[in-house]
């Protein structure tokens, strides 16, 4: 309890040092902070699988999430229970959205990945009305309002509305929407005379309901994943049609039900203040702080799709009418993230100074995370393979149709801290040479409990003991970037980049407890770069190494499939790949963006033993990142600027979707374009188009394939995937600003 107390008053007290610093130091301003560290955007918002949140930009290795930041701290400190689509969208509330470079999100985060990077927009010396009302074909409807200006004696104001109301592409029989959200916002800003800085308070309240679709499809021979003639991937729903899911509290013991996609029961509720400003000290020296606390109500339902069997009468499958039922039948998990209450306080604080030819940025942030009684209750349920399925009962259901309560549910609580020192420094050594170079260091602690009782079915936490969780780790990191110029438009660029990491509180959650090894993630590249009126390419070589990655594989013996185990393995990914980068201006108005990544991704050291059987997936390429990437964006604005049409396409080459590599998807395009008409300076009108040549397809992982390592008995086989390709859509916009 006294070291509890320790990490505790260091993250409250370096909230004080920074809300006491505030009023006489401050930050450099967004221009100066992000003309480094920020990259193009490339398209980030364009997701062909979700409207509602940022794709994933690909480096080679296997990425849980784009990180998303605003005010330079992160959205979510976790990405279990919390969904940063929940509480992020990308608004006209926002002054800048942009990508944070593998440097900046190495310190950040220290996981080697882009990060999407956001700052709120605050009042000026003009008052300001900016809103967007978009909608689809499918009845998307979307209002973002934000207004600011001034108050007088310094002060500013800025208020936001975004409301988000989408059916997706598929109709629900339950409920109108499968993603409601909410995000209010409101800030105050004091700006010091003579340009000096200023200070922001920010309030937002968000609250989202959003439900995920799944699709079934039949495998083929070759990696087409095809359409079966009764369920139109992207189109029809797979979500039962009967919405009341029975679960078994994890932490009471008692058994309740729940409405999918109820809004007014089941929606994540977060609140959260954002404190946070700038200062000019002198012309050299300049500071800059964030700082947040959020209260979050985690709350949400999620169904996953598992095994599909076939079945007859004599089964004993019956719909809840009593009436027999043959064909095939879908085991589906379903599982809820019940009012996990979450606190957090973030706050990060840089000094940047100029000595000579060097600029340099020094600080620190603290993230402390409290998570209360964590856990996923869980019910199994069968249902028909069809579009809205109905459920489907027999002798292993209960009056509910649900059975196998919380098997396997992960439960855990307690805190976790992250303090970081780090150092940069942008040296311009020569007139022909740039140096930049960063030192982190992270103490990283973990003071909670677990429960190390077996997660057979009916398992509660009524009458278990907790088992204390006390880790910490100190993780360094570094980056070297070199930029030598042979010519005025002509160079050479040098990358080095070195990051550590270790486990997470939900690390915790099983009934085994963890193996935590420390992983090491090293990225290095070199190539060339050339900047001309017409033309501007980077060109360069990459290799990534991650090692003491943690899988959790679920292994079905391949003798006897109703036999399945979970493994955790421990293993190393590395990818060596070429990238070029392109835009080419040829004349005036056109723009293109053009990209080439070949990679060879592969697992290294990753061997085990299971079912009688040697595994090794040594050199085998890492399932769901494709070999060969394409990017084509061009884009033509006419000479009086009123009109501009755009397009933007994507080629993923061929996936696999198993460790043994024996099952993949074949490659496809991913496609966007869209024409923008501005009336008048005050509004303008966006017509765009999701998928326009109208593919159908799947990609992602085949749960359950680990193992196998012939193929042929999963040719025509019906299969399910909750990650698909949007169909086409058709999108319109209208913007205003006064």
């Amino acid at each position: 309890m006294k070291d509890l107390k320790k990490v505790c008053f260091s993250s409250i007290f370096f909230l004080l040092v920074i809300l006491l610093g505030s009023s006489t130091l401050n930050a450099q301003n967004k221009k100066d902070s992000t003309q480094t560290t920020e990259q193009s955007d490339r398209n980030v918002m364009l997701n062909a699988a979700s409207n509602n949140k940022p794709r994933e930009v690909n480096v080679g290795i296997p990425a849980t999430r784009s990180t998303v930041l605003e005010n330079d701290l992160p959205v979510t400190f976790n990405i279990d229970p919390e969904f940063q689509e929940y509480r992020w969208r990308q608004s006209v509330s926002l002054k800048s959205v942009g990508l944070l470079d593998l440097h900046a999100t190495g310190i950040s985060t220290h996981v080697i990945n882009y990060a999407v990077n956001s700052y709120s927009k605050f009042g000026d010396d003009h008052r300001a009305l900016d809103a967007s009302f978009s909608t689809s074909h499918f009845g998307w409807l979307k209002a973002d309002v934000n207004t600011s200006g001034p108050l007088g004696k310094g002060f500013y104001y800025t208020a936001g509305v975004y409301l988000n109301y989408d059916p997706e592409s598929y109709k629900l029989k339950f409920t109108n929407y499968s993603d409601k959200t909410r995000i209010f916002r409101a800030g105050l800003t004091h700006r010091f005379a003579n340009g000096k800085g200023e200070l922001n308070v920010l309030y937002k309240f968000s609250q989202s309901a959003v439900l995920y679709n799944a699709a079934v499809f039949e495998y083929q021979k070759g990696g087409k994943a095809k359409e079966v003639d009764y369920f139109r991937i992207g189109r029809d729903s797979y979500l039962p049609v009967e919405d009341a899911i029975s679960f078994l509290d994890v932490f009471s013991g008692k058994t309740y039900t729940t409405k999918i996609g109820n809004f007014s029961d089941d929606h994540s509720t977060v609140h959260s203040v954002d404190f946070l400003g700038n200062y000019k000290i002198n012309d050299n020296l300049q500071f800059r702080f964030s700082t947040r606390y959020y209260n979050a109500k985690e709350n949400w339902i999620f169904i996953a799709p598992s095994s599909i069997q076939s079945v007859t009468a004599a089964d004993g499958f019956h719909y809840a009418d009593g009436t027999a039922y043959e064909g095939h039948v879908q085991t589906s998990l379903a599982e809820q993230g019940a009012h996990v209450p979450i606190n957090v306080l973030m706050g990060r604080a840089e000094l940047s100074y100029r000595l000579g030819s060097h600029h340099f940025r020094t600080g620190l942030f603290d993230y402390f995370y409290h998570e209360g009684n964590f856990a996923h209750n869980r019910a199994l349920f069968y249902q028909e393979v069809a579009a809205n399925p109905h459920k489907l009962l027999n002798s292993n259901t209960d009056s509910y149709g649900v059975f196998a309560y919380n098997t396997g549910s992960p439960v855990h609580k307690g805190n976790e801290n992250k303090l970081n020192l780090f150092l940069i420094d942008q040296w311009n050594a020569t007139p022909w040479l740039d140096i930049d170079y960063s030192l982190d260091l992270r103490y990283h602690r973990i003071d909670g409990y677990s429960n190390t009782d077996s997660r057979t079915a009916g398992f509660t936490m009524v009458g278990k003991q907790w088992t204390p969780i006390k880790e910490d780790w100190l993780n360094p990191g570094a980056g070297l970037k070199g930029t030598i110029k042979l010519t005025r438009n002509f160079g050479f660029e040098l990358n080095g980049i070195y990051t550590t990491s270790n486990g997470a509180l939900g690390n915790y959650s099983s009934s085994v407890r963890p193996v935590v090894k420390s992983s090491h993630s090293r990225f290095a590249s070199a190539g060339i770069y050339y900047n001309a009126p017409f033309i501007n390419i980077v060109s360069q070589f990459t290799y990534i190494s991650v090692d003491n990655n943690k899988g959790f594989l679920t292994l079905v013996n391949p003798d006897n499939s109703a036999d399945i185990n979970s493994l955790t393995a421990i293993y190393k990914i590395k990818t060596a790949g070429w990238t070029t980068d392109m835009i080419l201006t040829p004349f005036r108005g056109f723009n293109l963006h053009a990209l080439l990544t070949l990679q060879s991704p592969q697992y290294d050291d990753f061997t085990f033993s299971a079912y009688g059987r040697e595994m090794n997936y040594n050199k085998k390429t890492v399932q769901g990142i494709s070999k060969t990437l394409i990017e084509l964006d061009p884009s033509y604005t006419t000479h009086n600027g009123k009109f501009r049409l755009w397009a933007s396409a994507r080629y993923f080459s061929k996936q696999y979707a198993n460790y043994t590599n024996v099952l993949y998807f074949k490659g496809w395009w991913e496609t966007f374009a869209g024409v923008s008409y501005k009336l008048n300076q005050q509004v303008g009108l966006d017509i765009n188009v999701v998928n326009p040549l109208n593919q159908r397809g799947a990609k992602g992982t085949i749960n359950g394939a680990e193992m196998i390592t012939d193929p042929t008995p999963y040719y025509g086989r019906l299969m399910t995937t909750g990650s698909y390709i949007r169909p086409f859509t058709v999108e319109a916009t209208v913007t205003i600003h006064i």
